[in-house]
């Protein structure tokens, strides 16, 4: 009896398979989103059954999800370190779809430039916007929370920080980075220890639990803010 080999296949059938382009793969080759080919020489290679799965993964989190690549190679990431289990699998499908369904009608969404006419932004603040991971660097049309983090910036903006004081929105990706280590804190806990939960459980932990740790940083972020300020008077600090 022979043994079984996995499928393997040239770059025209990938493209075939996957709807994306022999230069894109080429590409997200080079940036880690996907592994190095079986290559057999200069110019021809074999790409695997993974290949294909992490391309329409890429793929739907580009176009549906509308992320840039930076928060795929995070997601890719994530998701390929961790064992998880098929019921955890089912959750995440079920809070994804619960997400598709909250989210606003496409087409509402505006245009990048129009907003950025609407709210007095400079390219320079569009540029430094993308390189801390608040708006996509190659969207036209913004996603909702792309529109309301820029909406957020021009009130700071106007509020006084300002780019004549040497401050842009680049100035603000301490919060991403925050939101990055906060997310960490949440997955290794789902990960490590929600194995079994229902539905119902799954429901809550959107419309509870994570709006609830929101809240929780707000309030902490203000009491540490309160207790720096404390100390000080109109006269000037005081440590006694």
């Amino acid at each position: 009896m022979t043994e079984m080999t996995a499928p393997r296949y040239r770059m025209a059938q990938l493209e075939a398979l996957t709807g994306v382009g022999r230069e894109a793969i080429r590409f997200y080759i080079r940036e880690g989103l996907l592994p190095e080919p079986e290559r057999t020489s200069k110019t021809a290679a074999w790409y695997s059954d993974e290949h294909v799965r992490l391309l329409h993964t890429i793929r739907r989190l580009k176009e549906d999800e509308m992320l840039p690549l930076s928060a795929i190679r995070a997601v890719l990431h994530d998701v390929e370190s961790r064992p998880f289990t098929e019921r955890q699998r089912q959750l995440l499908a079920r809070m994804r779809q619960r997400f598709v369904l909250d989210r606003r009608p496409l087409g509402v969404s505006r245009v990048r430039l129009k907003l950025a006419d609407l709210l007095g932004l400079s390219e320079d603040d569009l540029r430094q916007a993308e390189a801390v991971g608040f708006i996509r660097a190659d969207a036209e049309v913004l996603a909702e929370d792309e529109e309301r983090l820029l909406m957020l910036w021009a009130e700071m903006r106007d509020a006084g920080l300002t780019a004549e004081r040497g401050i842009g929105p680049q100035d603000l990706g301490f919060i991403t980075v925050a939101a990055e280590q906060l997310f960490a804190g949440e997955l290794n806990i789902f990960a490590e220890r929600m194995h079994d939960l229902s539905d119902a459980e799954t429901d809550a932990l959107l419309k509870v639990i994570i709006p609830n740790i929101n809240r929780m940083v707000s309030i902490l972020h203000l009491r540490r803010v309160r207790t720096f300020v404390a100390p000080f008077s109109e006269s000037g600090p005081s440590l006694e």
